[in-house]
């Protein structure tokens, strides 16, 4: 295994500027990585192999779909091999965006066919940098890849290729396998990305209703709410001084 050794890496880095994964993400956007007329999906549930359901940070569509992964200075890459397996199922290139402290851990967890980049810079003038370019995979799993496709997506294309038969009854994982029979790896990635590009979000199955909050009526309310209470005098009132005939009126307000 050959670890990096890179002048980029050499470069001084703000630590604080790149702690975290949304400040390492925005860097990352802003890197002109990839054309602007591209998809960008963040946060994008790759299909689920023998580890856990693995969520890309970014996919990207091109000429062939792209995966980042992101490792702030405050990540951790231990979730990194499992990471690897979903990204190789089904992403024609995979990159990591990572900062210096973290490389050498990464070489060591990733493919030689993935690309690093690696933030460098100060304040202002940080950038993203490549240390490593990106490489073909070139061991994609097909089926894996058409479980991508939502359920209509596929009969749609099995029906264009004249395979609707018994489609009706298939699973999705089914269909997944008849696709991965009809199709090759790079027509099945073009549908895939064509389809990611044409699908609209979809409209939650209930709706929730907005709660209505009615005022209450003035003429509901109690008439001493609107009139205010009319002024009256202090009463009068006797306290005895001394003898019990001895009175004097005093003022209680």
């Amino acid at each position: 295994m050959d670890y990096i050794t890179h002048p980029f890496l050499k470069l001084p880095l703000d630590d604080d500027a790149v702690a975290h994964d949304a400040q390492l993400r925005a860097l990352l956007k802003s890197a002109g990585v990839w054309q602007a007329s591209e998809l960008v999906l963040e946060e994008f549930c790759l299909p689920p192999g023998p580890e856990l359901t693995v969520r890309a940070d970014l996919v990207v569509t091109g000429a062939s779909l792209t995966g980042f992964e992101i490792k702030a200075g405050k990540d951790r890459v231990t979730r990194l091999p499992a990471q690897v397996e979903a990204y190789g199922a089904v992403c024609g290139f995979a990159n990591v965006a990572t900062v210096p402290a973290h490389v050498n851990d990464i070489i060591a967890a990733v493919p030689e066919w993935w690309g690093v980049w690696v933030a460098s810079g100060l304040w202002g003038e940080l950038a993203m940098r490549c240390v490593r370019a990106a490489r073909p995979n070139l061991a994609r799993d097909p089926v894996r890849m058409a479980r991508m496709l939502w359920r209509d997506e596929a009969i749609a294309k099995l029906t264009a290729l004249g395979l609707q038969k018994g489609t009706a009854s298939k699973s999705r994982e089914g269909l997944a396998k008849k696709l991965a029979q009809a199709l090759s790896i790079d027509e099945i990635d073009v549908l895939v990305q064509t389809c990611l590009r044409q699908r609209r979000r979809r409209q939650p199955a209930v709706v929730a209703k907005p709660r209505v909050v009615e005022a209450p009526k003035y003429e509901l309310r109690p008439r001493s709410y609107l009139v205010p209470p009319v002024w009256q005098p202090p009463v009068m009132r006797q306290r005895q001084l001394g003898s019990p005939r001895e009175a004097s009126p005093i003022l209680r307000f």
